[in-house]
């Protein structure tokens, strides 16, 4: 009897897992990805991404990836330049908002 209650138990607990789950809402309302290739085989990939977001949500983390199998000589910059703005102005301190 105690494992039937036990399991009903653990069954409605799983039923109110999902009500638990918060979804951000936000919207992408624009991305752009420009992929410089210099005369000397350096590169600069630029990205720019937009987002609105619908509540008090403060940002979101884009993952820069990994390179896995690279051509000999070829390099990624360990320390690649972030901006962060916020409504249209550049933010000095974006440690701040991770």
């Amino acid at each position: 009897m105690k494992k039937r209650w036990l399991l009903a138990l653990v069954f409605a607990y799983l039923l109110f897992i999902p009500s638990l789950v918060f979804a951000v809402d936000f919207d992408i309302l624009s991305y752009q990805g420009d992929l410089n290739i210099h005369a000397d085989n350096t590169a600069v990939f630029k990205e720019t991404i937009t987002y609105r977001f619908g509540d008090d949500y403060n940002g979101q983390l884009v993952g820069l990836g990994k390179a896995g199998k690279m051509p000999e000589g070829f390099d990624i910059d360990p320390d690649p330049t972030v901006q962060v703005s916020k409504n249209g102005r550049i933010v000095q301190n974006a440690s701040f908002y991770t």
